[in-house]
């Protein structure tokens, strides 16, 4: 079991940072996951060589997972932020 205060305390430093950039470190690994996994697809499948075809896929890929990664991304930052201020209501009834 996780160590609320632990966790709390990470998330006030990670919130400093903003919400931008916590958006921007969440999504692009699964971008990048997105490009890698359409790219390797095609060189390892003999059937299959790299054109247009494979570029449009990955293009729209891409597109497809940056309209779902980046509002998740979000959602979490909205939902972290709303328990950090939970949190610290709670210390302050008790204060």
């Amino acid at each position: 079991m996780k160590d609320p205060d632990i966790e709390i305390r990470k998330w006030k430093l990670e919130r400093e940072k903003g919400c931008l950039l916590f958006v921007l470190q969440f999504s692009i690994p699964a971008l990048i996951g997105i490009i890698l996994a359409k790219a390797i697809e095609p060189l390892l499948s003999p059937d299959k060589t790299w054109g247009w075809l494979q570029t449009n896929d990955l293009l729209l890929s891409l597109f497809g997972g940056s309209v779902f990664v980046f509002p998740v991304s979000y959602a979490i930052w909205w939902w972290r932020e709303r328990k950090y201020k939970r949190h610290m209501a709670s210390i302050e009834r008790r204060t």
